[in-house]
């Protein structure tokens, strides 16, 4: 059996020029089927900017029995439109799909697709596979397999630590084409995720496929996938991409003494930590180990907001972890939201007041968005405070939410200015310009700077 899987491209999107990843899903899911599988097609739309048409192309070349797609928020529209196109052409493949967005709403996907894989889908996803070599029709005998008429069953989670790694081999592109358009030090970068699921309950946050409990990979295990990429794919730099990589500060710390063993090895984790979760000798092995860039959730400066999304953060640890971060010499990103529904004027301004005074080296201001299956979103929905249309992509300058405490026209303005005012200071030029790694590193920053003000 022909096995194609397939992450779309959201040809809406703003090209925003920043470091794209394989797909490590639907790799982890190629890794799940290759001892069943004839042959196994990873196929990055998304990555290579193919419209539906080009996709729909590659996938007919390689004559898949089985195309799985997975679906996030942002991919919702290309997705539909590459699986009407599929079971036009070719009624005879058997369409899956998987992602955050089936997961939350398994039956708005049925219309589309024959089986829907809700949650961490390696078991189910294979369990499907194996199904199909036997049979035309799915039972949903394992957790996480949603067929139209039968009961959906909860989404599954499997014990990380012994699942194969991801499958770089049957990877269109070649994992080294993706250094191309990263932000490297040394060649190559690939990602890397050491443990699954977030035991914090932010009501914005959507943890609808791995769930609630954080589920970590040993250290041992880390070091090995670390060790065979880089002897494997050459690979020098690994972007951690945890949703909290220092959530049990003793493995971590056990993850980083065995990569200042290794030599040569560098470091990011740009996905966001949590503040109150760093202290002075993790920064320090952190630095040992070639960690150059970290990030932070801090979404506010603004200690009422904060409590009302349940971020449950001290915004003096946010101050000091960033402190500790510039003492080593390690690159700090800062993620910050705005536009929360129940947000005032103020509380934006509180925003870019604390922002400019925490001063990480960059700061990532976003537009919020409610995302379907969050707690924030149900709120909303609830009390009516969602508009009729709610096709916006994540990176939209717009939300369709009905603000009480501002107009969208002074909301927008804010956003833009927020902006303008972090970055356009002469002193946050220089601290830019002299943390610089690498003359990759500086073409990424002014590429990154053109897409961000061709937005404004």
């Amino acid at each position: 059996m022909r096995v194609a899987l397939v992450a779309p491209y959201a040809e809406d999107l703003p090209d925003l020029s920043t470091t794209q990843y394989p797909p490590l899903g639907i790799l982890y899911l190629a890794a799940s089927i290759k001892d069943i599988a004839e042959d196994i097609m990873v196929l990055d739309a998304s990555f290579l900017k193919l419209n539906v048409e080009q996709t729909y192309k590659r996938i007919k070349e390689f004559h898949p029995h089985v195309v799985g797609i997975s679906i996030n928020m942002t991919t919702e529209k290309s997705a539909k439109e590459l699986a009407v196109c599929i079971r036009k052409n070719n009624p005879n493949i058997k369409l899956v799909t998987g992602g955050p967005s089936p997961t939350v709403a398994p039956e708005e996907w049925y219309g589309y697709f024959d089986v829907v894989t809700a949650g961490e889908g390696e078991i189910a996803f294979r369990n499907v596979i194996q199904q199909y070599l036997t049979k035309d029709s799915i039972s949903c005998t394992v957790k996480g397999i949603c067929v139209d008429g039968k009961e959906a069953t909860k989404a599954c989670h499997p014990d990380i630590e012994n699942l194969p790694f991801p499958a770089y081999q049957y990877l269109v592109p070649p994992l080294a084409c993706y250094s191309n358009k990263a932000r490297l030090v040394n060649k190559y970068m690939a990602p890397l995720l050491t443990s699954r699921g977030c035991p914090y309950c932010c009501t914005f946050c959507d943890k609808s496929v791995h769930g609630i409990n954080f589920r970590p990979r040993t250290p041992e295990s880390v070091l090995q996938e670390i060790k065979w990429l880089h002897d494997e794919y050459g690979v020098h730099q690994f972007d951690i991409l945890d949703d909290n990589f220092t959530f049990d500060l003793t493995r971590a710390e056990k993850i980083l003494d065995g990569i200042i063993k290794m030599k040569n090895i560098r470091i990011t984790c740009q996905n966001g930590l949590r503040a109150d979760r760093v202290t002075p000798t993790l920064v320090q092995k952190m630095k040992k180990a070639g960690v150059l860039r970290v990030g932070i959730g801090i979404e506010s400066g603004n200690e009422s907001v904060l409590q009302r999304i349940n971020k449950k953060l001290d915004l003096n640890k946010v101050e000091y972890a960033i402190s500790l971060f510039r003492q080593h010499r390690i690159t700090v990103h800062g993620f910050f939201i705005i536009g929360f529904p129940f947000e005032s004027e103020l509380d934006i301004k509180d925003t870019i007041n604390f922002a400019i005074k925490a001063n990480p080296h960059f700061a990532n201001f976003s537009r919020f968005m409610p995302i379907k299956g969050t707690a924030l979103f149900d709120e909303l929905l609830s009390k009516g405070l969602l508009t009729e249309k709610q096709e916006h992509n994540f990176f939209s300058l717009t939300a369709p939410v009905k603000y009480d405490n501002i107009t969208e026209e002074r909301l927008n303005q804010l956003f833009h200015s927020i902006w303008r005012d972090f970055y356009l200071r002469p002193s946050k030029v220089f601290d830019i310009l002299k943390n610089i790694k690498s003359f990759k590193e500086f073409i990424w920053i002014i590429r990154l700077g053109i897409s961000v003000l061709k937005r404004f």
